[in-house]
């Protein structure tokens, strides 16, 4: 009987530790794959130095401006529509860092995108619409 008690209060402390051991050592999901999507588009695109800072720069103001849209309005529409604009001004900012060849290959990649994208709204969804 003591030797039950032991070896399962053992047993619940090593699943207690590994479990506290990889909670603190993984990176979030999401993360990992917003770094593996930025690496891969930079590959893809062939940046150079300058404009791997430019773009890292844009993402990070549209970033910021994207979040004050969110908290100016309640209304889904609305906010559908400023997005809508917010998308369209950075597409136009990342048209000039990139060199034309650079934006065909961008623009193609960023359409497939939208294309997998299209029906995970509902019917309803005003993102949906292309530009």
């Amino acid at each position: 009987m003591k030797l039950t008690k032991k070896v399962l209060g053992l047993t619940i402390a090593l699943f207690g530790m590994v479990a506290f051991a990889n909670a603190q050592e993984t990176v979030p999901e999401f993360e990992k794959r917003g770094k593996a999507h930025h690496q891969k588009m930079i590959d893809k695109l062939g940046l150079n130095d300058e404009q791997v800072a430019a773009f890292k720069e844009l993402k990070k103001t549209y970033r910021g401006k994207a979040k004050a849209l969110k908290s100016q309005t309640d209304s889904k529409d609305e906010l559908a529509d400023l997005m809508y604009q917010n998308r369209k001004a950075k597409t136009a900012e990342i048209k000039k860092i990139l060199t034309p060849e650079q934006y065909a290959i961008f623009d193609k990649v960023d359409t497939n995108r939208r294309k997998r994208g299209k029906g995970k709204r509902g019917k309803k969804g005003k993102a949906r619409r292309a530009f």
